[in-house]
């Protein structure tokens, strides 16, 4: 009977080696029928040249010291080493020790490599070379790599224009096992260049000059992929040098000769004559001209000239009329006819009214200043005589007066009104606020001021949807009740849900309450209060994380745009569920308590807090956790983060975000796993999945980093119908700058960047826009995915 079970052990086992497919593991002949799952294991043995502990191999094993041996739990096991990624051959064997039995793995490791040896390469930069091969020091290295080395390298030459290059590769196994090194022969040879150039196009001796360098630049280079490139961005540089601006430019390939078509077209002259008031050079430095010979479009006429108006404006002079013509200007040098720009500026007097001037204020308003009252008026600046404010249906007029960076008597200039008009978006309780200027009946009282404020509601509901490929649902949504008896006070209920695999229960969960007061106490300073709970239970498959507590703070501003931040959080963390290998200290398993003081500037000129279309926000921030206040963990942390968005087009705006943090323990213990940095998601990388990017332990689990850093770019094209087309490039990684007692290089350094970029649409909706973006994941490694597909309403930033 015992000699059936073991034959159909035996058959089973086969059948488990066949599936685990891919050679995983070898099975030992010998003594197999002892592991009959009846004689209990005495010790597991390690036969490597690795310099590897048996409590680090031990790690995950599905057999265990003092349980009996079951055949299939020893090939569980050997798969598990298998998977580590440094074994090329796992087998074991069985020795009978009295009444016991001894497990012998033996592991044969992968070859690493130690370094790469490039010679030979006179034009081509060896780190452009070590980019293209895709291995780097600490990678495996098995046999077949080596003709793939060669080949990405002969690919690479040809395409930098080297078709003739030739490449050896060979190895060189160390006497450190088992390390080796890649040697690189190259053989560049002749590059490839252009053996002609040739140009078409009309009168072109004029322009013999400009088009004997052009010839000269495209003979010297190199015909690589970025050849055409190079030599029209240079072709479209001489010929702006003599003011050809709209020089047209295209190149062809014909029998390995080049072929250049030029199209100079017009010169164009700057000219502004009747400027008396204000010199030119003003002019040209409020518009921002560098000279008088500037790059115009057909419609820049127009352009220019209602910025000039504009300018005229803001320099006093309302009245100021301007006559835009182009003229034909006769060029003797080169003897040709081109087109000047000529603005004609009729200034008027300078005014003392404001440019609303003609707002209608319950009475029928006089428009014209006299001499009297020129003197009994200040002539710098205009003064308040009454404040007006319209459209508040619910908010108490003092909330809005109090934002307001003048009072009833004072001077007011344009930059007060704009800085105002921002304090009061910034409350958060209002969609749009305008702050108009109107002269009063009696100049000698001053002017009156108008603020019309369109009001959100008070009461809303907001909600945020998430949904990608890898990392499931994110639902988020708040109620909020924001303006608590027209105050300004708010008292807000959040709660997000993360939803992975199954819709009847969350996989993570996060909730808080918060109470916000603006000008605590009549004073300037804003107060928050906010407690807070979150549960991951299987959000992170590595670890999981429960974590409560409260947090109170203070809000400053210094100047306009400037504010400082200063709060208290109180709060209690418990990790469990931990995978051994990303457990770097003491900290990283069980409770741990935490008190911390926060701090922060932030300066915000963004045209809108809430949806800003232009403008930048710059925020330094930095954290100490006391042991005098009840952290159980004293350590410091600080970040940053800066965003820009700058109008490049009418319809096309560049966004740009960076941001960084870094914690450090103050004494020899590791940043706690709750406080690293877990990179991926719509957040940070929109190509990988959340919480994955990041420093990794030799199986292959993310550790997190102490430090992070993230690029962001946006291009938002506006498709029209409330559509904007997004193109996107994410950059990122987090680092680990102490590693404890690991035998592994965890830490990550700049090469080690993720990058992940993407296009999507957006829709504006009432609730918010509705974003469908595709992330690409272009440097993957540890079974990552291509990228994902994410579908959400809400601003990624």
């Amino acid at each position: 009977m015992r000699s059936k079970i073991i034959l159909l052990k035996l058959a089973f086992s086969g059948l488990y080696c066949l599936l685990s497919a891919n050679s995983s593991f070898l099975l030992a002949d010998s003594n197999i029928q002892d592991c009959d799952g009846k004689v209990l294991i005495d010790k597991i043995l390690f036969e490597s040249k690795l310099n590897l502990s048996d409590e680090s191999l031990l790690r995950n094993l599905t057999v265990k010291e003092g349980q009996p041996c079951e055949i299939l739990n020893v090939q569980k096991s050997a798969e598990v080493l298998k998977e580590r990624g440094i074994f090329k051959i796992v087998s074991f064997s069985f020795v009978r020790k009295g009444k016991g039995l001894n497990i012998v793995f033996s592991l044969e490791a992968l070859n690493v490599l130690s370094e790469v040896i490039i010679t030979g390469n006179n034009f081509i930069d060896s780190k452009d070379i070590r980019r293209e091969i895709g291995k780097r020091t600490g990678d495996n290295i098995v046999a077949e790599d080596i003709p793939e080395i060669k080949k990405r390298i002969l690919t690479y030459y040809q395409a930098s224009g080297y078709p003739e290059a030739e490449v050896e590769v060979s190895q060189i196994v160390e006497r450190t096992y088992p390390l080796l090194s890649i040697k690189i022969k190259i053989h560049e040879k002749t590059p490839l260049r252009f053996k002609e150039v040739l140009f078409e196009g009309e009168n072109l001796d004029k322009h013999r000059a400009i088009l004997s360098d052009i010839k000269s630049f495209a003979l010297s280079v190199i015909r690589d992929k970025s050849a055409l490139r190079k030599i029209k961005h240079y072709a479209f540089l001489k010929f702006k040098e003599e003011n050809y601006f709209k020089a047209r430019i295209k190149e062809s390939i014909s029998g390995g000769k080049l072929i250049i078509n030029i199209t100079p077209r017009d010169r164009i002259y700057f000219k502004v004559e009747g400027n008396k008031a204000i010199p030119t050079n003003l002019i040209f430095d409020s518009l921002q001209l560098a000279s008088r010979n500037i790059p115009l479009s057909d419609s820049s006429d127009r352009i220019v000239c209602g910025d000039l108006i504009s300018e005229y404006s803001n320099f006093g002079y309302t009245q100021a009329k301007l006559e835009c013509s182009w003229q034909d200007k006769f060029d003797d040098k080169n003897n040709y006819i081109g087109e000047n720009l000529v603005i004609v500026i009729n200034e008027g007097e300078k005014s003392l009214i404001p440019k609303d001037e003609d707002l209608n204020m319950e009475a029928e308003l006089d428009l014209s200043i006299t001499k009297d009252q020129k003197e009994i008026v200040d002539e710098a600046l205009p003064k308040v005589s009454r404040i007006l404010i319209v459209g508040n249906y619910f908010t108490q007029d003092k909330v809005i007066i109090r934002e307001l960076g003048f009072k009833v008597g004072e001077h007011v200039t344009e930059e007060m009104l704009a800085k105002s008009r921002r304090a009061i978006l910034s409350l958060g309780i209002f969609s749009n606020v305008e702050i108009k200027i109107a002269k009063a009946n009696d100049l000698s009282k001053g002017y009156d001021v108008l603020v019309e404020v369109k009001e959100k509601e008070a009461g809303i509901v907001q909600g945020l949807v998430e949904v990608s490929t890898q990392d499931g649902i994110h639902l988020q949504s708040q109620v909020a009740q924001r303006n608590l008896s027209g105050t300004g006070r708010a008292i807000i209920l959040g709660v997000d849900g993360y939803v992975r695999e199954k819709l009847t229960n969350f996989d993570a969960a996060r909730a808080r309450l918060a109470f916000v007061s603006p000008k605590l106490f009549g004073s300037s300073l804003d107060y928050n209060l906010e407690g807070f709970y979150q549960t991951a239970l299987n959000l992170n498959q590595t670890f999981k994380l429960d974590r409560v507590g409260v947090t109170q703070g203070l809000r400053y501003p210094l100047i306009d745009g400037l504010k400082i931040n200063l709060s208290n959080s109180i709060y209690s963390e418990r990790l469990f569920g931990v995978q051994p290998d990303i457990i770097l200290g003491s900290r990283d398993v069980g409770n741990t308590n935490y008190s911390v003081i926060r701090s922060s500037f932030i300066y915000d000129r963004r045209d809108d807090p809430f949806v800003a279309t232009k403008g930048y926000r710059v925020e330094f921030g930095g954290s100490y956790f006391p042991t005098q206040l009840g952290s159980e963990v004293d350590m410091i942390e600080s970040h940053f983060q800066e965003t820009t968005i700058i109008p490049v087009l009418d319809n096309l705006t560049y966004a740009f975000n960076v941001r960084g943090g870094f914690f450090k323990t103050l004494n020899s213990e590791n940043v706690p796993l709750g406080s690293r940095y877990f990179l991926g998601g719509r957040d940070s990388l929109r190509g990988y999945t959340r919480f994955q990017v990041g420093p990794r332990s030799t199986s292959g689990s993310v550790v997190g980093g102490d430090t992070f850093l993230v690029f962001s770019q946006e291009f938002r094209r506006d498709l029209g119908q409330g559509i904007l087309g997004i193109l996107f490039f994410d950059y990122g990684q987090s680092f680990l700058r102490k590693d404890s007692d690991f035998s592994v290089d965890l830490k990550n350094h700049l090469k080690d960047f993720k990058f992940s970029p993407g296009i999507g649409l957006q829709y504006a909706t009432p609730i918010g826009p509705v974003s469908a973006e595709v992330g690409f994941a272009t440097n993957r490694e540890f079974g990552e995915r291509w990228g994902r597909f994410i579908l959400s309403i809400g601003n990624a930033f």
